[in-house]
């Protein structure tokens, strides 16, 4: 079993399984995409967890790669209503049915991917950019910004957004940073700041 990203026509295998499943058997799958983090789990079992900022744009949809048959199924729309049945289909195919796309219900940034921050943040003044941890079994990296003139912010986010957690780490070199939250624009924001050793 493999998760596969496609960019530009390639594919790349970022997270895999040993196991299959069992022909003519349902199966319930539940994918969650939440910017960089994916899981998938089968019958409520995670099989598969990655870690790429590649997902965090992209097309939604399913998807089954099998060598067509030499006897091709009867296709259950042409068959009598009486005689209706994914039976014969299902042996040869995956068949999908009931797929429900809900909006994702948590975010997550460990900053993994060094370079120039990206993946849908909204850069403000200042220089910012990720850099990862010297240790390659490492969670997380770190987000670094160099101010420049007056305050440098990152934003992200929706509107939409309520009664959310925030967990973050925030070591200030020097001057204040903090956390901005229920932001609207540059006059209506709350913020939590760091400065001097003073919350």
């Amino acid at each position: 079993r493999e998760l596969i990203v496609i960019q530009d026509g390639r594919e790349e295998v970022v997270a895999s399984s040993f196991g299959g499943y069992t022909p003519d058997q349902w199966y319930s799958a539940e994918i969650r995409i939440n910017y960089a983090r994916v899981s998938l789990m089968i019958d409520n079992h995670i099989l598969l967890e990655a870690l790429d900022s590649r997902l965090m744009s992209g097309g939604v949809g399913v998807w089954c790669d099998v060598a067509p048959s030499a006897t091709p199924a009867a296709d259950p729309k042409m068959q009598p209503y009486q005689a209706n049945s994914l039976h014969d289909l299902m042996k040869q195919h995956a068949v999908f049915d009931d797929v429900v796309v809900n909006t994702f219900d948590s975010f997550e940034d460990n900053f993994r991917s060094p370079g120039p921050l990206s993946g849908g943040w909204l850069l403000g003044n200042g220089l910012w950019k990720v850099q990862t941890s010297r240790n390659a079994n490492a969670a997380s990296g770190e987000l670094r910004v160099i101010p420049g003139d007056g305050q440098a912010k990152a934003l992200l986010g929706d509107r939409r957004w309520a009664q959310y957690v925030l967990q973050v780490e925030v070591r200030p070199s020097n001057g204040q940073s903090g956390i901005i939250f229920l932001h609207r624009d540059e006059s209506n924001y709350s913020a939590t700041t760091l400065a001097d050793d003073m919350l």
